[in-house]
């Protein structure tokens, strides 16, 4: 586990976005769906993001990859994934978040999500990431949990 935490904190955005470029660029060569899903947490309790990180990992399948954005920003690359898909990747991993108890905290801290499916009229990932995290800001000042990105 630490290992792949530190694999996760090493990776930068420049390299995140590069990996996004790509993965869009495959997805759209090959016509293949991709979605993705940004979570933030509401504070930066580093045992929150980590278990977080953790509850991902199992979720996910071997083609999907999670990343740690920021210190409380995770994103899921859902290769073969529908928009619907990812909508059911996020709800369950908020799901099982709010079961998730941390020593120090009386409860888990709240957490939004945004969800995007690619698609031909995305350009660029810098682009994408620009509307998850626009779509992240509105959702947690209307206080919804998952936010679907069109």
């Amino acid at each position: 586990m630490k290992f792949k935490l530190l694999y996760c904190y090493v990776v930068t955005h420049c390299s995140i976005q590069a990996f996004l470029d790509e993965e869009i660029y495959n997805s759209q060569r090959y016509n293949v769906p991709l979605s993705v899903a940004m979570v933030r947490l509401g504070n930066q309790d580093e045992l929150a993001v980590r278990t977080l990180y953790g509850c991902a990992k199992k979720q996910a399948r071997a083609s999907d990859k999670i990343f740690l954005y920021d210190k409380s920003t995770l994103m899921a690359f859902l290769p073969y994934t529908q928009i619907d898909g990812a909508r059911v990747f996020v709800a369950r991993l908020l799901r099982r978040s709010r079961r998730i108890k941390i020593p120090k905290l009386a409860h888990f801290p709240q957490a939004v999500s945004a969800v995007c499916q690619i698609t031909p009229q995305i350009a660029d990932s810098s682009e994408l990431i620009l509307r998850l995290e626009d779509a992240l800001s509105e959702a947690l000042m209307k206080a919804q949990q998952i936010v679907v990105v069109e």
